[in-house]
């Protein structure tokens, strides 16, 4: 494959994508579609694009980094389904380490009960990815967060995840990311 079919086709990837995404909400204000875009790109090693699944979701809320177990001010975003063993996406920020505009670097190495900076995860199957393992690398640069009192999250990202599993090769993840807050997923705890 040439480098300009790559391009063209993780092009059309991202079209294609955020026009699914941004056509999948409905009456339920926790729902997508209520004003999200999101034009983040996961590659693969081997260049081919991890897919989300039909009828995927995208949160966007404030809270505790781990509800009752972990109370440092945070904000998260989950995009994926409830449907077991399909890809999906989570991300949680430290509120206090966000600065506008300036980069937190990959890896993210912390004590689990005293998180730092942020973490991204990716499910996908039967990979499990993430900005705190010693493959990881890049950056993820915030210029809006709902946290707090604003309404939008606003991010740009271009990062390598690297596998927990330690044997499976690493994602890469690049683009941009701008959705208003949603509140938790009503199973969120």
């Amino acid at each position: 494959m040439r480098p300009h079919d790559l391009t063209a086709r993780t092009l059309l990837f991202a079209i294609l994508l955020t026009s699914l995404l941004s056509g999948c909400g409905d009456d339920d204000a926790t729902k997508p579609g209520d004003g999200s875009h999101l034009s983040l790109l996961f590659t693969r090693a081997d260049s081919t694009l991890v897919e989300f699944p039909a009828g995927v979701e995208t949160y966007v809320w404030c809270g505790e980094w781990e509800t009752d177990v972990v109370p440092v001010p945070s904000v998260h975003v989950w995009i994926g389904t409830r449907s077991p063993g399909e890809a999906y996406v989570s991300l949680r920020a430290v509120v206090s380490d966000i600065e506008i505009g300036e980069a937190v670097q990959f890896p993210n190495f912390f004590i689990w009960d005293q998180p730092e900076g942020v973490s991204m995860f990716l499910f996908d199957p039967p990979n499990e990815l993430a900005t705190d393992t010693e493959d990881a690398s890049g950056s993820i640069v915030f210029q809006e967060i709902p946290c707090p009192g604003g309404r939008t999250l606003d991010f740009s990202i271009d990062a390598v995840m690297g596998s927990e599993l330690g044997n499976m090769p690493p994602v890469a993840v690049s683009g941009r990311f701008t959705a208003e807050a949603t509140g938790p997923p009503p199973w969120w705890r």
